[in-house]
């Protein structure tokens, strides 16, 4: 009940007590059965009950209108709880990346939970937890939002038969150097982890680097680029373009109000998002299909060029292994500044993902000395 009040993704969770309830021994007639009846209903209201005070009291006393100011509203297949949608319909392609990032995140966890399933099934106590397992990654695997931070409650459950085979692994001696060699792994992949993410983040830097740019200058910003600050000329070139949104209305309140924003003047700069359109799976570009930004020009360069972009700032999440869709617009010429996350400066790494998920971090994290992605950026020809 609490999961669900905070995420709507909790939902999956009723999914143990149901499958506890199913496997649980008592019988499927006479008394017994109108016991297992009453017991499952209390519980199923008990969750309804909790989830409701808990988190959806909206319900009673009213809420904003329209779930796609928080996002996922708009897709056809899907249903509304709360302030946010659940995809119903399902994605396939996903499910080899999925696989491959959750193995390269914990190999052991996987392996020995897999293989454990073997161990736990013989026990009636626990087919709940393997059949919950099952379910609930079978629903994320196939999700259309295909993040794998939503196998973690299979992750959760995959630790029971993995613990269980460990204990069988344990009693035997010539195994045991095995069980701590696997045992270490993740904790060394987390202390890689915490060491990268303490380090400064690439966007954070080249923050650093925009306030210092000349006076007049304008720098459009590529896809997954850092979310600086805008200083008041950006945002009334931003309010002309789309509506503005909660903080980017609150820094202008300061500007309308002739009091300094706290994190200072700001940057002059626009984000690429905001003038073109972007296909996630390709990072394709195309003018976006708003009419004020198309009638700004026909292609990117036209688009730059009508709102006065001095600079050009460049992304790489994939360092030399994928396309860039601007790229060309200053190809030959040379970057005033670079950020690089790769470990070896002559060897760049194959993804710079952090501080969100990485393909397959078992060798991504050992690629890079700090996160965020690649960064170049250019003076373009006026």
């Amino acid at each position: 009940g609490l999961s669900f009040a905070c995420h709507q993704s909790g939902l999956a969770f009723v999914v143990l007590p149901a499958l506890a309830w199913a496997f649980a021994p008592r019988a499927w007639s006479g008394v017994e059965l109108r016991s297992r009846l009453l017991q499952g209903f209390g519980c199923a209201a008990a969750f309804a009950l909790v989830a409701f005070v808990s988190g959806h009291l909206y319900y009673v006393h009213g809420r904003p209108g329209g779930e796609q100011v928080i996002g996922g509203g708009t897709h056809d297949n899907a249903v509304a709880i709360g302030g946010q949608s659940i995809r119903t319909d399902f994605e396939f392609d996903s499910i080899p990346r999925l696989v491959t990032a959750l193995f390269g995140y914990d190999p052991a966890l996987v392996l020995l939970g897999i293989l454990g399933v073997f161990v736990v099934w013989k026990q009636r106590p626990l087919r709940a937890c393997v059949v919950a397992c099952a379910v609930v990654a079978a629903a994320a695997l196939v999700n259309p939002s295909d993040h794998v931070r939503y196998l973690l409650p299979a992750c959760m459950l995959l630790a029971l038969p993995a613990g269980a085979l460990v204990e069988r692994l344990w009693l035997q001696r010539n195994l045991r150097s095995l069980v701590v060699a696997l045992l270490a792994l993740p904790l060394v992949q987390a202390v890689r982890f915490d060491l990268v993410l303490r380090r400064l983040d690439t966007r954070a830097e080249c923050e650093i680097t925009l306030a210092t740019l000349p006076a007049g200058s304008v720098v459009a910003i590529d896809h997954y680029g850092p979310q600086v600050d805008l200083s008041e000329p950006a945002l009334a070139r931003l309010a002309t373009l789309r509506t503005l949104y909660a903080r980017e209305e609150l820094r202008r309140a300061y500007f309308e109000a002739k009091v300094p924003p706290p994190t200072g003047p700001g940057v002059d700069a626009i984000q690429c998002e905001d003038l073109f359109g972007i296909e996630p799976k390709t990072l394709e570009y195309s003018v976006s299909a708003n009419e004020t930004v198309r009638a700004l020009g026909a292609t990117p360069k036209d688009v730059l060029a009508k709102l006065g972009v001095t600079h050009l700032l460049l992304v790489e999440r994939r360092p030399g292994h994928e396309a860039r869709p601007l790229a060309p617009l200053v190809a030959g010429r040379e970057p005033l500044s670079v950020v690089d996350p790769s470990a070896e400066a002559d060897d760049p790494c194959s993804e710079a993902f952090l501080p969100t998920e990485m393909d397959f971090p078992l060798t991504g994290l050992w690629q890079v000395a700090r996160p965020g992605p690649r960064l170049e950026l250019y003076e373009l020809q006026r």
